[in-house]
């Protein structure tokens, strides 16, 4: 387990790799777990998987009309690695799709 991570934030990456690859992980779903940790806890340990390289926030845009649509994360494989930053071409795991 990377000991960078608050024990928060590994706890968050051990849900979103427990679940199957097609499911779809809101904030506000995880959230609804935590008996103690609000929105903005859950958000803060997001962005603590971003800084460290396990979520690449990716913005999605229409190809047909050129709108942007929203965000996903990609959530990387190399979940318990000492260096979770991962190499380029590397394939994900799974998105993640923030609630819009």
């Amino acid at each position: 387990m990377d000991e960078r991570l608050s024990f928060k934030t590994r706890g968050i990456l051990v849900l979103l790799h427990s679940r199957p690859e097609n499911w779809k992980i809101y904030i506000d779903e995880i959230v609804e777990r935590s008996d103690a940790d609000g929105k903005h806890s859950v958000r803060t340990g997001f962005k603590e998987l971003k800084e460290f390289g396990y979520l690449e926030l990716i913005k999605v845009w229409n190809n047909e009309t050129g709108k942007f649509e929203g965000t996903v994360y990609r959530l990387y494989p190399n979940e318990f690695s000492k260096n979770p930053k991962p190499p380029k071409g590397t394939n994900s795991k799974k998105l993640v799709y923030p609630k819009f």
